[in-house]
């Protein structure tokens, strides 16, 4: 009623403002001129002169209407004005980040309850501030606007000012009942104009007497579900996991190849047990560690929980199949999980290394590589990136295309310290027949890393073999041998093996292999040494002990050491 009586009055104010100098003017008409006709006089050519008071008068209405005129803008402008501007300010303002954050209803029916609703918005939208993830909208911001509309239209509700006015990308509302001595929250994220709901998460329950829990609960789907609703095709949760679980998962991915990675899954998992992205994860973490008994067990374990959707049991039928040497499925079920995602860094990534190392199809590498962006990374704090890399050059040095190892190379040097990289490099290098660069690039390895320069200036040794150039593969070996220190048994071994000094060779691989008797590699080059230096039954016997060592999950190894002592000994 106040606003009603406001509007009235500013609307009668500026009809008296406009009216006044149109009641003068009717005074005029019907009162004044009269009485002027009957008193007027006529003119030299006929026409009725003007007497100085009805000159005055309409000089006097002429300035009276102005100074209305003048009045009314200024009253309407005081009344109108600011509050179009302020609906238009806010209507430019709006954006897609804009988040109406609305208090929750409560369905209780305990007056006591009711102040749970604002906690809750209130917390939320503290939440989405903290982290950056949109332009909060208050509800009390909301009720203020219906409160001036309604003074201006005579009448408003939250609904028209959320569409017309707020115009927020998306809005969030709630509700809570009570069940027992239990209070139960329900949340959900609605487009703008409250028309659609984009995600109603799952009710979360707590203690009548803590309420905070629930809202909290709450408080860590709905960020979540903001983080993340911009990677739905690289998401692989049907549910948003909740915000702390996703915030342990990105810094895991931040600090890949670390020693904290592990424990940051598992963070994030204890966090959210049903988070599913953890999971998989850390069963590629033990994968690559060669803990396969636990990457088994545990992706066996995550199968049989319910709510699997297709896309990730597809993924879990990929590591079953990657666990039991499969590769020919491991390719294809990852191939599908690819298509969804070609740019997500990680997945691209396991393409590039099923291509090369378990499909043997080196030619796919670059049309995997090139989907990802590389120059949006700094390559200096990219460890994936640097397996890419590695990978990319590995296959180009398998296909022969040794000018694109060393152009790629060569621009990402300056900013990358790796071995594999800079061997990569040599190897393009030797092939190219380039060997003023191929020494000098040695030389540098050696001033930068001595154990380094030992590894690479045997594989270069191999290379210059393989293309039968013993002098520069002996010259090569002439100074890593002097080099060695006595605890290097194994290189020593591949040294004296290289140089065909199979006796050498045979004693340095004995006193390696009592360190460490499960390299199969180390035991194949043994073998082959003993039987290079006339001790062929030894030899035999060697080999024959395999047979003992087959056990799980061992793709293979006892076989290729067999194929490779068959291959030593023509």
């Amino acid at each position: 009623l106040t606003g009603l009586a406001i509007f009235v009055d500013v609307d009668l104010r500026i009809a008296l403002l406009i009216g006044f100098p149109i009641y003068i003017l009717y005074i005029w008409k019907i009162r004044l001129a009269p009485l002027e006709l009957e008193k007027s006089l006529v003119g030299k050519k006929g026409k009725r002169k003007r007497s100085k008071f009805e000159a005055t008068y309409f000089s006097a209405l002429a300035v009276i209407a102005l100074a209305s005129g003048l009045a009314a803008t200024v009253v309407f402008q005081n009344n109108f004005g600011a509050q179009q501007a302020a609906e238009q300010e806010l209507a430019y303002n709006a954006n897609p980040n804009k988040v109406a954050v609305l208090n929750f209803h409560n369905n209780t029916g305990d007056k006591e309850l009711d102040v749970v609703g604002p906690m809750a918005a209130d917390w939320i939208l503290h939440g989405i501030t903290e982290n950056r993830m949109g332009q909060v909208v208050t509800h009390d911001v909301i009720e203020n606007y219906v409160q001036l509309l309604e003074q201006s239209r005579g009448s408003a509700d939250e609904i028209a000012v959320i569409k017309e006015v707020i115009k927020p990308g998306k809005a969030v509302r709630g509700s809570y009942y009570t069940n027992g001595d239990r209070l139960v929250m329900q949340a959900s994220v609605m487009t703008g104009d409250l028309e659609e709901t984009l995600i109603s998460l799952p009710a979360v329950e707590c203690d009548r007497a803590n309420p905070l829990d629930c809202i909290e609960a709450a408080k860590q789907g709905i960020l979540g579900y903001l983080a993340t609703e911009g990677m739905k095709a690289e998401s692989l949760e049907e549910v948003p996991p909740s915000f702390k679980a996703y915030q342990y998962l990105l810094e895991a991915k931040v600090k890949y190849d670390t020693d904290v990675y592990r424990d940051l899954l598992l963070s994030s998992i204890a966090e959210d047990p049903d988070y599913f992205e953890p999971k998989v994860l850390l069963v590629a973490d033990y994968y690559n560690e060669k803990e396969y008994n636990k990457a088994d067990s545990l992706n066996r374990l995550i199968s049989t929980q319910t709510g699997i959707t297709s896309r990730q049991l597809n993924l879990l039928n990929s590591y079953d199949a990657l666990i039991k040497g499969d590769n020919r499925r491991v390719y294809a079920r990852m191939g599908e999980e690819y298509d969804r995602a070609p740019w997500e860094i990680f997945t691209n990534t396991s393409m590039m290394v099923l291509s090369l190392q378990f499909v043997n199809r080196p030619e796919d590498v670059a049309e995997y590589y090139s989907k990802v962006d590389m120059s949006l990374f700094d390559l200096a704090n990219c460890r994936e990136c640097v397996n890419r890399l590695i990978i990319k050059t590995d296959a180009d040095l398998e296909l022969g295309k040794y000018s694109e190892v060393v152009r790629v190379l060569d621009s990402t040097r300056i900013k990358i310290a790796n071995r594999r990289l800079d061997e990569n490099l040599l190897m393009a290098l030797i092939h190219m027949g380039d060997s003023a660069r191929s020494t000098n690039l040695l030389q540098e390895i050696r001033i930068s890393n001595e154990s380094d320069w030992k590894i690479s200036g045997l594989r270069a040794a191999q290379a210059y073999l393989m293309m039968e150039d013993r002098e520069s593969a002996v010259a090569i070996l002439a100074e890593i041998g002097p080099a060695l220190n006595d605890e290097e048994h194994k290189l020593k071994g591949q040294v004296s093996f290289l140089l065909q000094d199979y006796s050498a060779a045979a004693m340095h691989y004995q006193q390696a292999l009592e360190a460490d008797s499960t390299d199969y590699e180390l035991k194949a080059e043994y073998a082959i040494s003993l039987f290079r230096s006339g001790k062929q039954s030894e030899a035999v016997q060697l080999i024959q002990t395999l047979e003992s060592d087959r056990k799980p999950y061992q793709y293979g190894s006892v076989d290729y050491t067999y194929a490779q002592f068959y291959a030593g000994v023509d």
